[in-house]
């Protein structure tokens, strides 16, 4: 991966010899075939779900010289060799730029412990394993357990995308596998000099560490350079990721230039300056390095596996196999033991961590120039590539495959992300809060002195900043799916709706904003957030929800009654513009105070009715014991009538009385389809018949209570919509349900 020498024709386990059905090849063809192969493998392998390299492997190997020969790695010659490095550069940039601190605070030690102790575990225990096994010198030997000892996160992070293990494991493997490529590199880099006797032992050792220092300040370095220039706004957007991509390409060469095999640390040392600083365009720069580490991974894999002789697999024998059994079943597990004694991780997650070791880039590009390079001073070296090769086959296909049964089998997958955030006015959020809970929406509330309530499925509470980044890991809010951000701050809601973005994505996270634009709650704009929250304090407005099971249903729906979300599948939604039944609804309802309970029985005239005193006396049968009582209450009724006519208008009339012996106001309404004719007891101001019936019964004496019902009342008929939706509901029933929707 550096500028190291070239390597012979038929070294190791690869077949140079160009014995596929291609005896020439253009360079450029086969970079191009690989790079499309690679990338169409990973939308497939994305597809299937399963490891990339599961599929790149065997496609490099039918695609080069031992199968349809359209990949000729033999025509690139030595550049194969920096087409490689260059690539793992990208790869391990964006590695670094992906690091969480909060993640490495979870378990620092158990992390360190894997990098030191664990590596010298997997190293030594491997190198005696192959001396012991396949007859190797110790020297020898030594390169090859360094090979292995790296795992990298271009298969460890889309196993953990997959799989969804709790995040104090994901942080633990992806750290692992970031860092612990440099140490392998240099690890393999010391052992190589030493068995090569370029310089004695104490002289390698020296070099090992000033690559350490080389490295590490020329990524500090660029680091801090791409930080300035971003912050300082030397480079715009529309340049920032090129440039970042210059710069880190940069010092990885001039890391090279000055120690071979630095650069790959003054690539990671880079990302994780930028990682740690959070310059601007960060999100897009991860973006765009996300994809050509995709690109990278692709055409390396494709490249290496192509040069592959499957024949030399043979000269493994039953003893090579017996080595990667024991390290994968026996060294792997020891390393996990030691590093995770004393650090409160459970029998299961200890398990979890042994199992999953995949090995990946890093590993086979090591392998095809080292092991190569070796086999010029001891052609038994030749046998490292091909067992190297053999443990990425195994580890990948046999743990990246299993990794979500064994996840499942130990219990260790993070929940289903199901829980609805909502975070910003109190009191609009608690009314959310309780309203999706009695949907049976899991909700997570947090901010400034919340109470911390926890329940299996109902909601839980988080004291807390809302743009505390330790709230992405906080282990009450790892099932979080969907946020709800309503701070009365429209700016504070777009940065709460940007930090989760980065976990769950922007559809999301949805914010409310008095101005249009992305992730915006579609909330009527007369209801400003903080009026809002006063007339829900006072109950002037509820937050409820509502099922609507059929068409007509829908109806309902309007200026008194909003929709603010939809509930579909147990997930919160916003609310569409136009909702379809069946469907659950959060619904913003405006109360007229006083109508709760007023109204509690509706009677549906079918019949040609020509007298208003018709409908008295049927609305009265259910109060008035007899008809003596019945007669004189519809009398004094039609005469306050006479008087003080009560008509609204538009076919609405509003008669009212006291009675003895009621606890409190009560109306009976009727609803007479044929309407009413007019005439000298019940005038009405427009000529129309009337057809809606409002009787109005007070406790005597109780002026007080019978003036809030009156004013109820009229609350209720001067909405002229409401009107027109009381007169063509089909049924009682519908009718009371409207009147409901009010009170």
């Amino acid at each position: 991966m550096g500028t190291s020498a070239g390597c012979p024709a038929g070294a190791g386990g690869f077949d140079e010899s160009g014995g596929g059905p291609v005896s020439h090849g253009d360079p450029m063809l086969t970079l191009a075939i690989a790079a499309t192969a690679g990338v169409l493998l990973f939308v497939l392998s994305a597809r299937l779900r399963i490891p990339s390299i599961a599929l790149l492997l065997p496609a490099g190997v039918l695609l080069g010289p031992q199968g349809l020969g359209w990949v000729q790695p033999r025509v690139l010659g030595p550049v194969i060799h920096e087409v490689v490095g260059l690539a793992v550069a990208v790869i391990l940039f964006e590695g670094g730029l992906a690091l969480d601190l909060a993640g490495y605070r979870k378990a620092p030690v158990v992390i360190g412990r894997m990098l030191t102790v664990g590596v010298a575990v997997t190293w030594l225990g491997t190198a005696v394993a192959l001396w012991a096994a396949l007859d190797l010198p110790p020297a020898v030997a030594a390169v090859g357990g360094s090979l292995v000892v790296v795992t990298g996160p271009t298969v460890v992070s889309p196993i953990l995308r997959r799989v969804g293990v709790q995040p104090k494991l994901a942080h633990v493997l992806y750290w692992e596998g970031v860092l612990i490529d440099c140490v392998g590199v240099f690890l393999t880099v010391l052992c190589f000099e030493y068995a090569t006797a370029h310089e004695a032992a104490g002289e390698a050792v020296a070099k090992f560490g000033l690559r350490l220092l080389v490295g590490g300040a020329l990524g500090l370095l660029a680091g801090l350079s791409i930080d300035a220039a971003l912050r300082r706004r030397w480079v715009g957007p529309e340049h920032s990721n090129i440039f970042v991509l210059a710069t880190a390409v940069l010092a990885f060469g001039a890391a090279n230039a000055v120690l071979t095999e630095s650069g790959i640390l003054a690539v990671v040392v880079a990302g994780m300056i930028l990682a740690i600083r959070q310059p601007p365009h960060l999100k897009q720069l991860h973006h765009f390095k996300l994809e050509l580490t995709e690109l990278g991974i692709g055409l390396v894999f494709v490249l290496l596996s192509a040069r592959l002789d499957l024949a030399a697999f043979n000269q493994l024998g039953a003893a090579g196999w017996w080595v990667i059994a024991g390290l994968v079943l026996v060294l792997r597990p020891l390393n996990v033991l030691i590093a995770t004694w004393g650090q409160g991780f459970s029998k299961r997650e200890k398990a979890f961590l042994a199992w999953i070791a995949p090995r990946g880039i890093v590993a086979a590009s090591m392998a095809s120039l080292f092991a190569m390079e070796l086999a010029q001073h001891d052609p038994r070296a030749r046998i490292l590539e091909t067992f190297t090769f053999a443990v990425i086959a195994v580890t990948v296909l046999l743990q990246g495959l299993s990794a979500g049964l064994v996840a499942r089998w130990l219990r260790l997958k993070k929940p289903p992300r199901n829980r609805t955030l909502i975070t910003g006015e109190p009191a609009v959020a608690d009314a959310l809060a309780d309203t999706l809970t009695a949907l049976g929406v899991p909700v997570a509330r947090v901010g400034e002195g919340v109470p911390a309530t926890v329940g299996e499925a109902g909601a839980r509470g988080v004291s807390a900043d809302p743009l505390d980044p330790d709230l992405l890991s906080d282990p009450l809010l790892l099932d979080v799916g969907r946020v709800l951000a309503l701070s009365a701050n429209p700016h504070l809601n777009q940065l709460v709706c940007l930090q989760w973005a980065e976990v769950l994505g922007e559809g999301a996270c949805w914010r409310w904003s008095p101005a249009p634009g992305a992730g915006r709650l579609p909330w009527p704009a007369e209801h400003a957030l903080p009026d809002l929250a006063g007339d829900l304090r006072a109950q002037r407005l509820v937050i409820e929800p509502l099922h609507l099971a059929t068409a007509p249903e829908l109806a309902r729906l309007g200026p008194h009654l909003i929709p603010l979300l939809e509930v579909r599948d147990g997930l919160t939604h916003p609310a569409p513009t136009a909702p379809r039944a069946p469907t659950t609804l959060v619904v913003l309802r405006e109360r007229i105070e006083g109508l709760a309970g007023l109204i509690s029985e509706v009677l549906v005239v079918g019949e040609p009715v020509h007298h208003l005193r018709d409908v008295l006396d049927r609305l009265l049968a259910a109060v008035c014991e007899g008809p003596a009582e019945r007669a004189a209450m519809i009398e004094r009724i039609l005469a306050r009538e006479a008087d003080l006519p009560t008509t609204m208008g538009g076919g609405v009339v509003i008669p009212h009385t006291h009675v003895d012996g009621l606890d409190a106001p009560r109306c009976l309404l009727a609803h007479v389809p044929a309407g009413i004719p007019p005439d000298a007891t019940a005038p009405t101001p427009d000529g129309r018949p009337v057809d809606l019936v409002f009787l109005l019964l007070s406790p005597a004496p109780s002026p007080t209570a019978h003036l809030r019902a009156m004013a109820a009342l009229a609350r209720l008929v001067y909405d002229d919509r409401m009107v027109q939706r009381l007169r063509t509901a089909p049924s009682a029933e519908a009718t009371l349900r409207l009147i409901r929707d009010r009170e």
